[in-house]
């Protein structure tokens, strides 16, 4: 399958480590891996969720890291994958929907 990453990266000083940590489990599992850890650094919010929502596009579903609830950008991803019909998948699988969706 192929699944998106989304967790907190703003004000996260060991984002990459645990995006990559994540990507190494899921492409264990088998599954293409999309990440935004990819994307430069400088661009605007609005700019990165542009490119982030046409990454959901084109993935399956998306695997949402246990500190996405603490990330405005993920908790739109979350919204945005809904609204879309993806596969929700959660680092922690005992993880609850929050009420923001």
């Amino acid at each position: 399958m192929k699944l998106y990453i989304a967790g907190k990266i703003t004000g996260e000083p060991d984002y990459y480590e645990k995006f990559q940590r994540a990507v190494l489990k899921l492409r264990i599992d088998g599954h293409l891996v999309i990440t935004p850890t990819i994307l430069p650094d400088g661009l605007e919010h609005d700019e990165y969720m542009h490119i982030c929502y046409s990454l959901i596009d084109i993935a399956e579903g998306v695997y949402f890291l246990d500190n996405w609830t603490d990330s405005k950008g993920a908790i739109e991803e979350y919204r945005y994958a809904c609204h879309t019909g993806k596969k929700i998948l959660f680092e922690r699988a005992a993880v609850e929907k929050p009420a923001t969706a």
